[in-house]
């Protein structure tokens, strides 16, 4: 059996995203249910699986999302971005410092997964001398009969992680921290961002007839393929110069004039989708929460300030030499959405519209469209692969691709997209240029199964959506 989750998204509370230790708790209980199908062989059989693999398919730990990067101005002693050239000692503190925060704060649900990876807190009911489930024991969980069941956990790196794939002793030091915490099956050295760079992970997913990565590879705002993975990217720089100081430079000059709620709505700010209707999204919060004209223009300067400091960065002149003129649309598109006031929803969604039709243009669908990229995959192609699966958009999805046939027998292939545990605040489909919000809870994770278990099928799917 092979289990795969992605974009857990896992902060140091800086920025008030948090993940409660309850879906962890929901998760393992699930996990032993899905192990203890698994071991149902046949129509009639039942043996115990001994053991099974977790891919957690990148963005599980999010060093992006945090104001640690804002704690120093230019110049500052420990003053660091994930843009700057290494080898760089502040560089380096940077994110250790995030991870020990990361840590921290989700020591609990960090426990849940080690506990898995050490067979200490899931178990199955023995078999019979006939094959069959042993129905007492598994009437009992707390039965000494049962078996305990070791997990595998497998780390591959997404655009919010990446720097976990970066070379280097001083790199090694703090995967080794995140393995230590999490109970990862995992080497020191760099975690992998693609199967080829592990022929553990190779082996695995081939056995499950899966090929699994992230999914930025194909979005020119999160990866930048002439530089490749052990580089920051457009993304990296909007959440770290724009999404990540706003809420707190707001807070800073602000206060407790405005309602706490509008704060604790602002934390979401790494939920919405598209998040190039980031600012569409805000303007929505400032009306919903009834701020002040005074106040609105307060916050719409903190905006423009943010958006201008972005658009400004040698970083961006940079990635403009290998996106062939991306970056150009997108200042122009930014530059215009920081002119238009926060206050003006009637003028500031259409101009976002338009981004969001730029954005899908040159990353193949935009972020919840993913799905016309696996067809490029070569294991798609050569038929090797019967599931493409990818991460990185949030949007969990179940894609028929198209039906082989295999020495007579039907070979069914399927993109899959790992979703998120985080909410999400999805933008409307409506004609109304006054855009609303759809904001949910969800939780998603795949499994993949061998011939021989959960009575010959060969996958399942689980998808929580709760509306908030």
């Amino acid at each position: 059996m092979l289990v795969i989750v992605s974009d857990l998204h896992l902060t140091d509370g800086s920025t008030g995203m948090r993940m409660p230790v309850g879906a962890f708790r929901l998760f393992r209980q699930r996990l032993e249910d899905m192990a203890y199908d698994a071991s149902k062989r046949d129509e009639t059989s039942y043996k115990p699986i001994e053991e099974f693999d977790l891919l957690l398919l990148g963005d599980v730990f999010d060093l992006l999302r945090t104001t640690q990067w804002n704690n120093e101005i230019i110049g500052a002693p420990g003053y660091a971005r994930p843009w700057d050239k290494l080898p760089n000692p502040n560089f380096v503190k940077k994110v250790g410092a995030i991870v020990d925060g990361v840590i921290m704060q989700n020591a609990d649900s960090l426990q849940v997964l080690h506990d898995l990876a050490m067979g200490t807190s899931i178990s199955l009911p023995p078999a019979t001398k006939t094959g069959q489930v042993n129905r007492q024991v598994s009437r009992d969980r707390r039965s000494k009969s049962r078996l305990p069941l070791k997990v595998n956990i497998h780390y591959m790196c997404g655009n919010h992680d990446w720097i976990f794939h970066l070379p280097g002793a001083e790199f090694n030091l703090i995967r080794q921290k995140v393995i230590d915490a999490m109970g990862l099956s995992n080497s020191p050295l760099p975690f992998p961002y693609t199967p080829e760079e592990s022929d553990r992970i190779s082996a695995i997913l081939s056995q499950h007839r899966v090929f699994a990565r992230h999914g930025d590879f194909f979005d020119p705002s999160n990866f930048t393929e002439k530089r490749g993975r052990d580089y920051a990217s457009i993304g990296d720089a909007m959440c770290v110069e724009i999404f990540d100081p706003f809420r707190k430079s707001i807070q800073d000059l602000l206060g407790d004039k405005l309602p706490a709620g509008l704060y604790k709505d602002l934390d979401e700010m790494g939920s919405i989708r598209p998040s190039v209707m980031t600012p569409v999204w805000v303007a929505t919060v400032l009306e919903r929460h009834q701020v002040a004209a005074k106040f609105r223009g307060d916050i719409n300067e903190i905006w423009k300030g943010l958006v201008e400091k972005f658009l400004d960065l040698e970083f961006l002149n940079e990635l403009d030499e290998s996106l062939f003129g991306t970056v150009d649309a997108l200042r122009f598109l930014l530059g215009l959405l920081a002119k238009i006031s926060l206050d003006k929803l009637d003028d500031l969604a259409p101009l976002a519209e338009r981004l969001v039709g730029l954005h899908s243009a040159f990353s193949g669908g935009g972020e919840m469209g993913f799905d016309k990229n696996a067809l490029k995959e070569d294991a798609y192609k050569s038929g090797e692969a019967k599931f493409i699966v990818y991460g990185h958009t949030h949007g969990f999805k179940v894609l028929p691709l198209r039906t082989l046939w295999k020495n007579g027998k039907a070979f069914d292939q399927v993109y899959i997209n790992s979703g998120t545990w985080h909410p999400i605040h999805e933008a409307g489909k409506g004609e109304d240029s006054r855009h609303s919000f759809f904001t949910y809870k969800t939780m998603s994770f795949l499994s993949f199964y061998l011939e021989n278990e959960r009575k010959g099928r060969a996958f399942e799917t689980w998808m929580g959506m709760m509306h908030i």
